[in-house]
């Protein structure tokens, strides 16, 4: 029996690498608004607590398993300025459940910290990447 595992590969800083945006509220363009972003939203926990949380929750498909499905899930989802996690959503799946299976862990995390832009709570976009591997 082959024995299968989840791999959660997460770059780190991948909350600013990958895409921290905040909620177009002016005409400034994505990445000026990024550079203006003085404390970024960090998970419970910080990066460790988040990628405990992912080892711990998320389970890999049986249906993706047995297809040998693998890749990167992206999911999208706003910061609110409580913490809260809203407007989760797909950006990139690859089937055999793993994409509601990453919505399911996001949607099920605890509150995040939220951004902070001049002294004040922001509202912040968020990309997330899940990368499914059979290993």
């Amino acid at each position: 029996m082959k024995n299968y595992k989840l791999t959660l590969v997460l770059i780190p800083l991948f909350l600013f690498l990958i895409g921290v945006e905040l909620k177009a509220q002016t005409g400034e363009t994505v990445e000026e608004q990024i550079e203006k972003l003085d404390v970024a939203p960090q998970p419970p926990g910080g990066l460790n607590g988040w990628m405990q949380y992912l080892a711990k929750n998320l389970k890999y498909p049986e249906k993706a398993r047995s297809k040998q499905i693998e890749g990167t899930v992206i999911i999208s989802f706003i910061i609110e300025k409580d913490g809260s996690l809203t407007d989760i959503e797909l950006m990139r799946g690859i089937g055999g459940g793993c994409d509601e299976e990453a919505l399911r862990v996001v949607k099920g995390s605890d509150n995040w910290t939220p951004g902070e832009k001049d002294g004040g709570i922001v509202r912040t976009r968020m990309r997330l990447p899940i990368r499914f591997k059979l290993g």
